[in-house]
């Protein structure tokens, strides 16, 4: 069927009238009425009672007119959508395993000026991220995404990351500089809700750990910044200290213990179609020269 006819025949409804239908749409009565015929045929009803020159919709016709209307809400739903996201000002998605985005940020607007879309995601939803193009590039290391020349994916090494564990004064692992994995079953230790890595990290060493103590980034924040107190055994990694200043501000308040085993440590990079570049070439510039 012909949405052509369908919204021909919305217009003659509510017009009541082929020559004024026409008018309305710009186009000639013939054209509207073999319009109108063309649907009827289809359909192998009429619509329309004829009574002295006027078009009055019947049963059929007044169902019809309902699913028209319908149909053209929808229309005019995907309409506003996307016309809506053509017309607003070009963004840049940055997809990421864990919350590296500061690092991004740090030298983001000395080369971009385009909003930038920031969200992180586990690690297993990352591929489709990029593939399906909701990211325009994303961090990630390369246990889902491997270089490809063969569909021109490409990847910026960006940071060296190892799995820490940040020990409170006087804690019993005080002391050590660094402990296996599975010695840390039986203690409640905290994590950042977004760390998936650490999942990973579970996951292959078969290793069973109290991480009941699960916080959002607002919490983490303010135990390793506002609280006073005595902070609890955490899991963190070797990417929050990329600065002097916060790896001082840390051991401050903790020693901090490299945790050894199967996948502890990785390198992340920034992926990216090659067929972008250019559309990333100041993006791509920034991460360059804040981590090169």
């Amino acid at each position: 069927m012909d949405s052509t006819h369908l919204f021909y025949f919305k217009e003659i409804a509510e017009s009541e009238s082929l020559t004024k239908a026409a008018r309305s749409l710009h186009i000639s009565q013939p054209a509207l009425s073999k319009s109108l015929s063309s649907l009827e045929k289809e359909l192998g009803r009429s619509l329309f009672n004829r009574v002295g020159g006027r078009l009055y919709l019947n049963a059929d016709g007044r169902t019809l007119l309902e699913y028209a209307n319908q149909i053209d809400y929808i229309f005019n739903q995907i309409s506003d959508r996307f016309m809506a996201r053509q017309a607003s000002p070009e963004h840049l998605s940055l997809y990421s395993i864990g919350n590296y985005f500061s690092f991004i940020m740090k030298n983001y607007f000395q080369f971009e000026t385009r909003p930038l879309n920031l969200k992180v995601v586990p690690n297993d939803e990352i591929m489709d991220a990029l593939y399906g193009g909701d990211a325009d590039a994303v961090v990630a290391d390369d246990r889902f995404l491997t270089s490809n020349p063969g569909i021109g994916l490409k990847k910026i090494p960006i940071l060296s990351e190892q799995l820490l564990l940040m020990v409170p004064k006087g804690h019993a692992l005080e002391g050590l500089r660094r402990v296996n994995i599975a010695e840390l079953a039986g203690y409640q230790i905290m994590r950042l809700d977004t760390n998936y890595w650490l999942e990973d990290i579970i996951r292959d060493n078969q290793v069973d750990l109290n991480l009941s103590w699960s916080v959002d980034s607002g919490t983490w924040n303010y135990y390793w910044s506002s609280y006073a107190g005595e902070v609890p055994l955490s899991f963190d990694t070797s990417a929050s200290f990329v600065t002097q200043d916060s790896l001082k501000s840390r051991r401050r308040k903790c020693s901090i213990v490299r945790v050894e085993g199967p996948g502890t440590s990785r390198m992340l990079y920034v992926w990216y179609f090659e067929k972008n570049e250019k559309r990333l070439e100041d993006f791509l510039s920034g991460v360059k020269t804040a981590f090169q």
